[in-house]
């Protein structure tokens, strides 16, 4: 391989990166069919997974820069199965609000994550009504 292929080579890795855009991280809520969870996330961070009940888990900023912004997600475990045995039907597309009141229902001594932390997080990113699809 001569100087000049290495060197095209070389110019078209560099195009191939230089012209690649990247997004910025955006808020999302979305399900995962293979570990049957719905995820929300609100900040692109390193988290630490706070376990509130046996289908609630808190994902917490490890370095918050603000204490009180210190949520930056959670996740519902087992959520289509969750959904079914509360009258939710997941093979239609379903409102994450409506999931959570049924999380609240479930774990009524949870009740302040939902009001305190979880709703507020949700309605602060505009992701108070996300509809979650399970297909």
């Amino acid at each position: 391989m001569g100087d000049d292929e290495i060197q095209r080579i070389r110019e078209e890795i560099i195009k191939f990166f230089v012209d690649k855009s990247h997004e910025p991280f955006q808020p999302f809520a979305a399900y995962c069919k293979h570990l049957d969870s719905i995820w929300v996330l609100v900040k692109d961070c390193s988290v630490t997974e706070k376990r509130v009940n046996d289908i609630l888990t808190i994902l917490e900023d490890n370095y918050p820069e603000i204490e009180e912004e210190k949520c930056v997600g959670f996740v519902i475990e087992y959520a289509c199965s969750f959904c079914l045995k509360h009258g939710l039907l997941p093979q239609q597309s379903v409102q994450l609000s409506a999931v959570l009141d049924a999380v609240a229902q479930y774990s009524p001594k949870d009740t302040a994550y939902m009001d305190n932390i979880i709703r507020p997080l949700l309605k602060k990113y505009s992701l108070d009504s996300v509809t979650i699809d399970f297909n």
